[in-house]
């Protein structure tokens, strides 16, 4: 069994912090860890041990997850999350075909885990997004599933009317505003309207 899991449920059932959890689980056998697995296991303490909700760290979680499947090759298409339309969307400028909603949309953040901490760090870019012409969103499954599970970089197409409506990089890239954004699917502002 994954020590992750095991250390994810020690902390969900029994209420144990990260070190009190890894010292529980050493006790019985030894195993290596890295920083991803430390940073994953916090992440998952810190979103109530529930991979479903809408928070702006559900969403960073998909996108962190999305990022490691693509690394490994094994991004599935039908994992992304569906862009069903709400109240608050945003869509094509030219054809008005639907994009994504509020919630897909994420600001300019920073999350850190600090070494010592048991928790986690979410910084969010406090300035004026205005100046910014790119709006960052999370993977979709409107988007071209060859092309993002295969390619590191390309163009986001209007599935609709195959405007290029953005782009992609797993890399990341740095923002007009010169936030460095990874993984970074970003739609170009005047490309898109909101509803």
């Amino acid at each position: 069994c994954s020590a992750a899991v095991v250390m994810a449920h020690l902390m969900e059932s029994y209420n144990y912090n990260y070190s009190t959890a890894r010292s529980y689980i050493q006790r019985a056998r030894s195993f290596l860890t890295n920083q991803t697995f430390i940073e994953d296991v916090k992440l998952f303490k810190a979103l109530g041990f529930s991979l479903r909700g809408t928070t702006l760290l559900h969403t960073l979680f998909r996108i962190r997850h999305s990022a490691y499947l693509k690394k490994k090759n094994k991004l599935n298409p039908k994992i992304l999350p569906t862009s069903k339309q709400e109240t608050e969307t945003f869509s094509c400028r030219f054809c008005g075909w639907y994009l994504c909603k509020e919630e897909n949309i994420f600001p300019h953040i920073e999350l850190t885990f600090p070494h010592e901490s048991e928790g986690i760090s979410l910084s969010i870019d406090p300035h004026d997004k205005t100046q910014c012409d790119w709006v960052h969103i999370e993977p979709l499954d409107w988007m071209d599933q060859s092309a993002i599970t295969r390619e590191p970089r390309g163009d986001l197409k209007c599935p609709k009317c195959m405007a290029v409506l953005g782009s992609f990089n797993w890399a990341g890239r740095r923002c007009s505003c010169k936030f460095f954004v990874s993984p970074a699917f970003s739609l170009i502002k005047t490309q898109i309207k909101k509803n």
